[in-house]
């Protein structure tokens, strides 16, 4: 998945960046995945369960699938201290 040696990262470090997650794990870093399984800070629900299960295999087996490659960024504009939009050119 990953060229190993291209950021010079150490095999070291590398292995634990690697390792396999748990669904607490997840869920700290997952927003959406918090949003959809509010319930389960004591026991993953099914949903939570697949999830894991297909982070740690991406992580295993170095692929992903070409779905999770893909994102949409939007620019949100912030209002100024004037109240008017900023503007992106």
């Amino acid at each position: 998945m990953y060229n190993r040696n291209a950021k010079g990262i150490d095999a070291e470090i590398w292995s634990d960046l690697m390792k396999p997650c748990s669904w607490k794990e997840v869920l700290k870093i997952a927003d959406l995945v918090r949003l959809l399984v509010e319930d389960s800070l004591i026991e993953p629900t099914p949903l939570l369960k697949v999830l894991v299960v297909l982070i740690n295999e991406a992580l295993e087996s170095g692929n992903t699938p070409i779905s999770w490659r893909k994102a949409i960024i939007s620019m949100i504009p912030k209002r100024k201290e004037d109240g008017s939009l900023e503007s992106y050119k």
